[in-house]
Formats: structure tokens, C-alpha cells, sequence
């Protein structure tokens, strides 16, 4: 950011506030940093939680868990497959729809 300033004509400067450069600056710079911080923590958690739900399933029944870590990808496959289906028939439907306001 701080290259990209430097690369901006006199003009610009001359044009726009001091405030609210450094406002939007310090916005930009904030609004950065708290994404890739929300990022590095699910990051970081994600892999914990999914270990820890695992080992928890596995002794409270592994039959059920066996079950479930079987099941669920077909689900997750068929839910996907059905899913991309509904978007074709919708796309499709809103330019016929669309055909018949065009007059």
C-alpha cells in the first residue's frame, strides 16, 4: 500500500484530504489484519476440533462412527450433485423468464 502511494501524482495529494487518506489507510490496514488473524485462527482450531470430535465419536461408538465417516461423503457427493442441478434449472428458468418481459 504504502509503494502504491507513492506512485500516485502530486495532483492527488493536492486533491484529497490528509485525514482522510490516513483514515483510509488505517482502515485498509485494520480490515487486513483482522482477516488474516480470523484466517490463522480457524486455520490453527480446524484441524484440533476435527481430531478431537473424532477420537470423542470413536469412544462414544465406533460402529456409529465407522457409519457416519462411510455415509457422509456419499451424502456430501449427492447433496453437491443436487445442488449443482437446482442451479442449472434455476439459470435456465430466470432467461426464459426473462424472454417474456423482453417486448
Amino acid at each position: 500500500m504504502y509503494n502504491k502511494f507513492l506512485k500516485l501524482p502530486v495532483s492527488f495529494f493536492t486533491e484529497k484530504r490528509k485525514g482522510d487518506m490516513m483514515s483510509r489507510i488505517s482502515n485498509d490496514i485494520g480490515a487486513v489484519e483482522s482477516g488474516i488473524m480470523g484466517s490463522l485462527v480457524d486455520v490453527v482450531n480446524a484441524p484440533f476440533m476435527i481430531i478431537s470430535s473424532l477420537v470423542t465419536l470413536f469412544l462414544l461408538s465406533p460402529k456409529l462412527t465407522l457409519f457416519s465417516l462411510l455415509v457422509f461423503p456419499v451424502m456430501g457427493w449427492l447433496i453437491s450433485a443436487v445442488g449443482k442441478s437446482l442451479k442449472r434449472h434455476a439459470t435456465l428458468h430466470k432467461k426464459n423468464w426473462a424472454t417474456y418481459f423482453l417486448w
